[in-house]
């Protein structure tokens, strides 16, 4: 079986146009992603730190108070929190709690109450009155408030921003891997045109050479003055060289056959046999 050397280099070029994008493109994803969760990290704690400004300046509330309450809520929905609950300590221990206010979806906080206990015990030491969990796949920020001693704020923002460029990065990384398959076919095809075409040309008029037309001879556009033009230009030349001296050898054969029919007729003239005929 013969090896075509143009499917060889068709399959490895293909193996690295693809190893070549998938590199580029994971490492393009894992930079901007990376960067993408830094900046989701810093936004969501200047954005808890804006939130918790805010609330702070709404006052004590009573929330026995269903007026006060609703009027906290309004004030929440106001500055763009649409999901979230309060909720109150039974005891000091923290182990049970009651809902007084919610709205929207109330956000999931894994392992609650060493959270609260957490941040109490940070706001007695350290002034702290926010924490921050986050989830990074979804780019969701899950934020506890410390209102008083018993009460606490959950709430749950979806950083849209975030989302949005993800998916903007998706459509990047889409959009490069079209191009850089594009560039690769189209540079491919210049080469087909550029090398194989010229190629197959070659072997063409070879074979036909090889069957004793020794007039072919390669035509192609010879302005690039490249390799394979330098390669087409020696082969006419040796095919015209061939073809010469084969019309060289091809007259002196028909010379010599002459000269032997000459001289041929000049021994019957001298024959023995032939004189006595002719007398």
């Amino acid at each position: 079986m013969k090896k075509s050397l143009r499917l060889q280099i068709i399959v490895i070029y293909t193996i690295l146009t693809v190893v070549n994008l998938t590199f580029v493109a994971v490492m393009i994803f894992e930079n901007q992603t990376d960067l993408l969760i830094s900046n989701f990290t810093l936004e969501s704690d200047r954005v808890a730190r804006e939130i918790l400004k805010k609330v702070e300046s709404f006052g004590n509330t009573n929330f026995e108070d269903s007026s006060q309450a609703d009027e906290f809520q309004s004030k929440l929905l106001s500055i763009g929190l649409t999901n979230f609950s309060v909720i109150a300590a039974e005891d000091n221990s923290l182990e049970k709690t009651r809902t007084l206010l919610s709205n929207g979806a109330t956000a999931s906080i894994s392992d609650l109450k060493t959270k609260l206990t957490n941040m109490s015990n940070a706001k007695a030491a350290l002034n702290t009155s926010y924490d921050i969990e986050l989830d990074t796949d979804h780019f969701i920020v899950n934020l506890i408030f410390y209102l008083n001693p018993k009460t606490f704020l959950i709430s749950q923002i979806k950083m849209k921003e975030m989302v949005d460029r993800l998916r903007s990065l998706y459509i990047q990384l889409g959009l490069l891997l079209v191009w850089g398959f594009a560039f690769h076919i189209l540079f491919g095809i210049f080469l087909y045109r550029k090398i194989f075409v010229r190629l197959f040309l070659l072997k063409e008029v070879s074979e036909t050479m090889a069957t004793g037309n020794l007039n072919a001879r390669i035509s192609w556009n010879v302005s690039a003055h490249d390799e394979l033009d330098v390669l087409g230009n020696t082969f006419n030349g040796m095919a015209e060289q061939i073809s010469s001296q084969f019309d060289t050898l091809k007259l002196k054969n028909a010379q010599i056959q002459t000269e032997l029919e000459i001289g041929k007729n000049v021994q019957e003239c001298f024959l023995p046999e032939k004189r006595k005929n002719s007398t």
